[in-house]
């Protein structure tokens, strides 16, 4: 199946993303002070937020409908990317402009930290640069040149770490060197992909076409929405944190928190790269039911892989924790299971509310995430004073599982996405299993113990889940069989 090799690509590179990512992250937690480390995860926080209400959900648009505008014939194609080019290039433009304001005149008045303003405004510039480059990655997405995203997400991130060494070798490591190295690496991964997608750009001049736009903002707008609260739902507790708690505190938390997303990075984010553009093409092509089958085994292997993946991650968060960043920043260690938990969470919603996306209802999405997002801010606002980090992390948590339910809840109106909950269930009481057993394993030696402790959570995860789920067998044989034909050849 395609899908498997779009998987295969985009898991390859989070991988390899991941790998050069624990590279960098250990020269940043470490050569940067806490309260620094802190602010800079705000900063790109924030610009992430910005990026994703300036497109305006037209990159969701474009990945949505470029299946059918492909079947209709070249001149339609044309015509939505000219006008998607046109409202990308405009909004970029503008952008830039608010980012401007927002960093002279709001930042102060939000955040009593030394330098933020500085910082706020160091990193104008990837605003507009990711901006661009989120249009053409969705552009090579929704045609699922999934080796080109690939190769252009490793070589920013190799471009990043070179140039982060180069600092630290040279001039030093401040948190604006940061911000610059990150810019430069995003126009490395921008010129690649304009590279790449230039055989559909050729020749096409951005025209903003209201016949064309209207359809697409109607889907875009929604879709943004929901991103955008998705974002805020990542992001609000950390201005919290930095409220109530101060620079340090945040510091603590960020570390730990960006560390778990490097599980995403592997798991969820190329899962979701490879399954949407994918799913909606059998729909185009196949329609109703043979989706409803595609989507429904993909979300039970989802279940019985992801959860096996977090429990070991979360036994060996720790060990991973201190090596990276150093033991001053352990105290962060609390929260990441509860990340990890939410992630997961999360990570399914492609899958069992796939019709939001199929029939072009992300209100649904929009409606249940800022729900959770309001109830986070609550949360942060009632707990994080009295009990500290760990409390945004539960609150997290328990706002992604309210915004699971219910989102799946209504989409299953749409699309009856079946959910065997039997799985769920022994997925999660091996896990747990996984999780617990190597946290009685007490080894001096961070390194040694990190070992230890993932090769007994895998084969306790392993063997667990194959003694109980038939399911599970079926899917090891199966893996089994792809290994062993690769490694012929064949």
């Amino acid at each position: 199946m395609s899908v498997v090799r779009h998987f295969r690509n985009y898991a390859s590179a989070g991988l390899i993303g991941s790998l050069l990512g624990l590279a960098t992250f250990p020269l940043l937690a470490r050569s940067l002070s806490v309260a620094d480390y802190g602010l800079l995860g705000l900063v790109m926080s924030t610009a992430t937020v910005f990026v994703a209400v300036g497109k305006l959900g037209l990159q969701h648009s474009l990945v949505r409908f470029f299946a059918a505008e492909q079947e209709s014939g070249p001149d339609q194609l044309k015509a939505m990317l000219a006008t998607i080019s046109a409202a990308l290039l405009l909004m970029a433009f503008l952008f830039t402009f608010i980012w401007l304001g927002y960093s002279t005149f709001i930042v102060p008045t939000i955040s009593g930290s030394a330098g933020a303003t500085t910082l706020f405004l160091a990193a104008t510039l990837l605003v507009p640069i990711k901006m661009l480059s989120s249009g053409l990655q969705n552009l090579l997405k929704a045609n699922e040149d999934s080796g080109i995203n690939a190769t252009a997400s490793v070589v920013e991130k190799l471009v990043r770490l070179a140039l982060i060494v180069a600092c630290l070798t040279t001039i030093g490591l401040q948190a604006t060197n940061v911000v610059t190295v990150s810019i430069i690496a995003e126009l490395a991964l921008f010129a690649i992909v304009l590279h790449s997608a230039w055989p559909f750009l050729k020749g096409m001049v951005p025209k903003l076409q209201i016949v064309t736009l209207t359809p697409l903002i109607m889907f875009g707008l929604p879709s943004m929405a929901g991103e955008i609260a998705g974002l805020l739902l990542e992001v609000g507790d950390r201005y919290v944190i930095e409220a109530y708690l101060g620079a340090e505190s945040l510091g603590f938390y960020a570390a730990a928190y960006n560390m778990s997303m490097y599980l995403e990075w592997v798991l969820i984010v190329a899962l979701q790269a490879a399954m949407i553009p994918h799913y909606v093409r059998i729909y185009e092509q196949k329609g109703e039911a043979a989706t409803i089958e595609f989507v429904t085994s993909a979300l039970r292997c989802f279940v019985l892989i992801g959860v096996g993946i977090a429990a070991a991650f979360c036994a060996v968060a720790p060990e991973l924790l201190t090596i990276l960043a150093g033991e001053r920043y352990l105290a962060g260690q609390s929260i990441v299971p509860w990340v990890v938990a939410a992630l997961l969470v999360g990570g399914g919603t492609h899958l069992f509310a796939a019709g939001c996306y199929i029939y072009k209802k992300p209100i649904m999405l929009v409606k249940w995430t800022l729900i959770a997002f309001v109830l986070n801010i609550l949360l942060n606002i009632l707990t994080v004073p009295k009990y500290g980090v760990v409390a945004a992390a539960v609150a997290t948590f328990v706002c992604y599982v309210v915004r699971s339910i219910g989102l799946y809840r209504d989409a299953s109106g749409l699309l009856p996405i079946l959910v065997h909950w039997q799985s769920v269930a022994k997925a999660l009481f091996c896990g747990v299993l996984a999780w617990a057993l190597p946290a009685q394993i007490d080894i001096q030696f961070a390194t040694l113990s990190l070992a230890v402790k993932f090769v007994v959570a895998c084969s306790v995860y392993i063997t667990c889940l194959a003694a109980i789920s038939s399911e599970f067998r079926l899917l090891l044989g199966q893996g089994t069989s792809i290994l062993q034909l690769r490694l012929k050849g064949i």
